[in-house]
C-alpha cells in the first residue's frame, strides 16, 4: 500500500507535458497555438474565437509587446505578447 501511494506522487511530479503547444496572449487574450505558429495564426484563432471574419486580418496592424509593429508572417515563441488594432477589435466572450 505504501509503495503505491510514492509511485502515484512520483508519477505526478513527473508528467510529461505536451511540447508541441504554445500560449500567446492576443490583446490579453489567451490563445493555445501550435509550436511554430505565425501571428497569422494567432489571429485566425482570435477572430474565430470573436466571430469576425477572416478577411479583416489583413486590416490588423499588430504590435509586439514593446510596441513594435510586426509582420502577419513573423513567428511567435510561447509566452509572447501581440496587440492588433483594427475598428473593432472588442472580443466580448
Amino acid at each position: 500500500m505504501v509503495l503505491t501511494k510514492k509511485i502515484t506522487i512520483f508519477a505526478h511530479y513527473f508528467k510529461p507535458t505536451n511540447t508541441n503547444i504554445m500560449r500567446v496572449k492576443v490583446n490579453d487574450k489567451s490563445i493555445v497555438l501550435f509550436r511554430g505558429a505565425s501571428v497569422r495564426d494567432a489571429l485566425v484563432r482570435f477572430f474565430a474565437r470573436c466571430d469576425i471574419e477572416r478577411s479583416q486580418i489583413t486590416k490588423a496592424t499588430v504590435y509586439d509587446q514593446w510596441g513594435h509593429e510586426i509582420d502577419l508572417d513573423a513567428p511567435l515563441n510561447n509566452g509572447q505578447e501581440i496587440t492588433f488594432k483594427w475598428e473593432k477589435e472588442s472580443c466580448e466572450e
